[in-house]
């Protein structure tokens, strides 16, 4: 079993140095590069102390800028695929390793932002038949590149979370809906994925690994429920849609912006945008469940309530110890804009727009804050009027 990490910046240093220590060292890890390497060191920093980890391979994007092409080797088949890179990267990057990936793949997003999954299998994936495995992450880490390439520092300890995307051939949660377990024993089992007596497990053998690695990993990583990983991920979107956009846009860090009220409006307005689309999104879906349960002549549910998290209090309160939490961090789409490089406003606040849009809900405040970073990123910062 081979791993591959593609999109090497600091939150895939991150996971490809914690990938090596938590898996055998046999156990080859290739990372995937788009300019030649001739190092395979990854340092990581944490309250000084800088670790290293070394037993890498490199390999290379088809598109490569090679000095020497000459013992690179070409890329080998992918059997696990950590996905690092930028959210409007990845569907570039996937479809130029599409040749090397299979159903039997398995593929880690891990980025900011909401909408990769959906693009991908609407564009890249589009028969369910062939399409590999997915996990959905959710990252806490704060973690921020030296000016050495290859050398992070972990500036925040957070968490991991993850979650395999459901699919119609099997249920990976089948325990936790197990009625001969208690409700309070039941948790997420591997066995669930594959066993050794399956017919299937060739298929299945990839997902197992990499839920396996990804459990040991030393990020205090969590294996949970799809559902349970969704509600993290729409957090996660509104809170990033109000900090993101606006250290960018002011050049500060997190914590500048609680010393202003200033922030606290914005972060209300976007907090109740948020709220309400999550609302409209859990009440659909629940009506969909309904219709279908009358149409087979069962009884009704009670409409489910939302997830106290998702609630524009929550969102706004999430945001504020956000801020704080990190108040000396520098936002991702700061970093980006100060590098001039493309951000990845269109999958944070463009997707909530557009989940706003699709279900009737208003998002001006939040629209705004999209319109605003295109035109930071059109216009140079220091630009001379």
């Amino acid at each position: 079993m081979r791993f591959h990490v593609v999109g090497l910046g600091p939150v895939g240093t991150l996971a490809a140095f914690h990938l090596r220590r938590a898996v055998p060292r046999e156990t080859p890890i290739s990372l995937i590069h788009r300019r030649q390497r001739t190092d395979t060191v990854l340092k990581v920093e944490r309250d000084g102390v800088v670790s290293f980890e070394n037993e890498f391979e490199n390999e290379y994007l088809p598109n490569a800028q090679l000095e020497d092409a000459q013992g690179t080797g070409g890329l080998t088949n992918i059997q696990s695929l950590i996905v690092a890179t930028k959210a409007q990267a990845t569907c570039g990057v996937i479809d130029a390793l599409l040749p090397h990936i299979s159903r039997n793949t398995t593929i880690v997003l891990l980025q900011n932002g909401m909408g990769i999954y959906e693009r991908l299998v609407s564009t890249v994936f589009r028969n369910p038949a062939n399409r590999p495995h997915f996990i959905h992450t959710v990252n806490t880490h704060g973690v921020t590149v030296r000016t050495q390439r290859s050398h992070v520092i972990h500036r925040g300890v957070g968490a991991l979370k993850f979650a395999i995307v459901p699919s119609i051939n099997r249920d990976f949660e089948k325990t936790l809906r197990n009625p001969d377990v208690p409700a309070h024993e039941r948790q997420l089992e591997l066995s669930d994925i594959s066993t050794p007596d399956d017919a299937e497990a060739e298929q299945y053998r990839s997902l197992l690994m990499t839920v396996a690695a990804l459990s040991v990993m030393d990020l205090n990583t969590v294996w949970t429920p799809f559902e349970e990983l969704r509600v993290a991920m729409y957090q996660k979107l509104a809170v990033n849609a109000i900090i993101n956009p606006l250290t960018a846009l002011l050049r500060c860090t997190n914590g500048e912006l609680l010393e202003q009220q200033a922030f606290n409006n914005i972060a209300h307005k976007v907090s109740i945008e948020a709220a309400r689309i999550f609302h409209k999104i859990y009440m659909q879906r629940f009506e969909e469940e309904d219709r279908i349960m009358h149409d087979q002549g069962l009884s009704r549910r009670a409409p489910p309530e939302v997830p106290q998290a998702l609630t524009s209090t929550s969102l706004h309160a999430e945001a504020v110890r956000v801020a704080g939490s990190t108040a000396k961090n520098t936002s991702s789409m700061l970093y980006d804009v100060l590098h001039n490089r493309p951000t990845e406003v269109n999958f944070i606040n463009g997707h909530l727009c557009r989940l706003g849009k699709e279900h009737g809900i208003q998002t001006l405040t939040t629209k705004t804050l999209w319109d605003m970073m295109q035109l930071r990123e059109a216009i140079p910062l220091d630009s001379i009027v």
